[in-house]
């Protein structure tokens, strides 16, 4: 037998699919006969997600407006309207809240930073989700930031998550994890 090996290129998709299992087939023309062999050569596209996370506070004054600033570099494109959610802000509130069993659920704040259209906070999860006023691209840093009143009193450190969800530049809807953001906040 001859050994023929071919070599080609493929490229993932931009979101992961279902592994497809790819069969080769070959038959000798001489007998007739035929080989197949299967393998899960390929396999989903990597998922994308976010690298090299961080969050700044402008201060640390107990009961002060506190700017924080979130940085983030993601692996894939980042459209306009994107949410990007900041989830484990423990004692943090929107500025002048004042929490009650009628009071809102998602509550509108400050933000800054060139990249964030909007934001809401959600206080019964201590979640900030944030809306993309322009493109981040693939392997760029993503940096905006909220504005939320520091608690009363100290609180015990929790880890903060950043991720998002949206459509990508073709249309398609993604989504990315939630990865840890390092810093600590008050």
């Amino acid at each position: 037998g001859t050994e023929i090996q071919f070599t080609f290129d493929l490229v993932n998709p931009p979101a992961a699919q279902a592994v497809v299992v790819p069969s080769i087939s070959s038959s000798d023309m001489a007998s007739g006969s035929r080989q197949s062999s299967a393998g899960g050569i390929l396999g989903s596209a990597q998922s994308p997600t976010f690298v090299s996370n961080s969050a700044t506070e402008s201060t640390e004054v107990l009961e002060e407006a506190n700017t924080i600033t979130i940085r983030a570099s993601p692996t894939a494109d980042l459209t306009v309207g994107t949410l990007i959610t900041v989830s484990g802000l423990a004692g943090g509130l929107p500025v002048g809240f004042t929490p009650s069993p009628s009071a809102p659920t998602e509550i509108p704040i400050g933000v800054s930073g060139a990249q964030v259209a909007s934001a809401i906070f959600r206080p019964t999860t201590s979640t900030a989700v944030l809306t993309l006023a322009q493109l981040v691209p693939a392997g760029s840093v993503f940096e905006g930031g909220f504005v939320l009143q520091n608690p009363e009193e100290r609180q015990t450190p929790k880890t903060v998550m950043i991720s998002a969800s949206g459509v990508d530049p073709s249309g398609s809807p993604f989504s990315i994890a939630a990865a840890p953001v390092s810093g600590s906040l008050l």
